[in-house]
């Protein structure tokens, strides 16, 4: 059973990676740009291998 504090991280999580598809569709890139990007500025195809630090610096 998860405690409060593993919920509660779990769902800022989300809410991180949910506003991280809102700004590749602002931006107007396909999911592959956002994949290219995420290669080139970070090293990682996908934000959830991307640390939650670098992730809120997006």
């Amino acid at each position: 059973m998860k405690s409060q504090v593993e919920r509660s991280h779990l769902l800022v999580w989300k809410k991180v990676l949910a506003k991280t598809d809102v700004e590749i569709e602002r931006l107007g890139w396909t999911p592959e740009q956002g994949r290219e990007h995420l290669i080139k500025t970070y090293g990682k195809r996908s934000p959830s291998l991307v640390t939650d630090v670098l992730l809120r610096s997006m």
